[in-house]
C-alpha cells in the first residue's frame, strides 16, 4: 500500500482539484490510484464484497438485466473496471446465448491474472484499458456495458455524457447496467449536475437524467444501502424489443 505521506499528499492534490472544480484533474488522480499498487490488491483486500455484496443486495440489477437481455439482440457483454472478473464470469454463467465477454480494467497487473485464471472459458477475454476512450473507440451494436460496484464515480460528468451518448446512438440496440456509490444528500430526482463526495471525491451523477437525455429507457432502477447508498438502474436503447 502507498506510504501514510503518499496518501496523504495525494488527498490534498484530489480535495485542491475538487475544491476547485478542475475535474479532470481529479479523474487523473483518480485514474493513478486504480492504476498502482492499491487498485491491484483492492480485490484481494475485501474478498468479502463478491459475496456479501454482489451475491446479496446488489443481485436484483442481475436479475433485472437477464430479464432484459431475453430479447435476443445482444450477442457480446463488456464490464468496465471488472477487477478480478468474478461478477462478470458469473454474469456470463447467466446469459449463456452471448458470443463474447470482456472485462477492462485500468490495473494491468489484475487484467494479468485474469488472463491466466479463466483461460478455461473461451468466451472471456480481458483488456487493459481506460474504459472512458474505449467505450468511444468501440463500434459494437448488440452490447451489453455493465459497470459494478464502483466505476462509473470516477468518470466525471462530461466522460459520462459521452460514453452515454455514443453507446445510445451509435451501438444501438445497446443496454447500460451500473451499480454505483451516490451520496447520501444527492437529490437524484433534482439534481442535474454530478458533484464529488466522500473522501475519494469520487462522483455522485444523475444516472437516470444524464441515461435518459442520451436517449436510454431505463427499464429497472432500485436504491440499496451497504455502507453506504447505491443506485441500481438498467437502460436500454428504445430501439430494443
Amino acid at each position: 500500500m502507498a506510504s501514510r505521506l503518499g496518501q496523504c499528499v495525494s488527498a490534498a492534490q484530489m480535495h485542491r482539484a475538487a475544491s476547485t472544480g478542475d475535474w479532470g484533474g481529479l479523474r487523473s488522480k483518480l485514474a493513478g490510484y486504480w492504476r498502482g499498487a492499491e487498485g491491484d490488491q483492492f480485490y484481494s483486500a475485501y474478498p468479502e464484497r463478491y459475496d456479501a455484496w454482489f451475491l446479496g443486495p446488489h443481485y436484483p440489477v442481475v436479475d433485472a438485466m437477464v430479464s432484459a437481455a431475453e430479447t435476443g439482440e445482444f450477442s457480446r457483454l463488456i464490464e468496465i473496471g471488472c477487477g478480478d472478473g468474478r461478477v462478470l464470469q458469473h454474469v456470463a454463467g447467466r446469459l449463456p446465448s452471448l458470443e463474447r465477454v470482456t472485462g477492462l480494467d485500468i490495473n494491468t497487473g489484475i487484467i494479468a491474472r485474469n488472463g491466466a485464471a479463466y483461460v478455461d472459458d473461451a468466451r472471456l477475454s480481458f483488456e487493459a484499458a481506460d474504459g472512458h476512450p474505449w467505450l468511444l473507440r468501440a463500434s459494437l451494436p448488440g452490447s451489453i456495458v455493465m459497470a459494478y460496484g464502483g466505476v462509473f464515480e470516477y468518470f466525471t460528468h462530461d466522460d459520462l455524457t459521452a460514453v452515454f451518448g455514443h453507446l445510445a446512438a451509435q451501438l444501438a440496440p445497446s443496454m447500460l447496467v451500473l451499480t454505483e456509490p451516490v451520496a447520501d444528500d444527492f437529490d437524484v430526482a433534482t439534481e442535474i449536475h454530478s458533484r464529488p463526495h466522500g473522501i475519494e471525491f469520487s462522483f455522485s451523477h444523475p444516472y437516470r437524467r444524464l441515461l435518459e437525455a442520451a436517449g436510454f429507457t431505463v427499464v429497472f432502477e432500485q436504491e440499496t444501502r451497504i455502507d453506504h447508498r447505491w443506485i441500481m438502474i438498467v437502460a436500454r436503447t428504445p430501439g430494443t424489443r
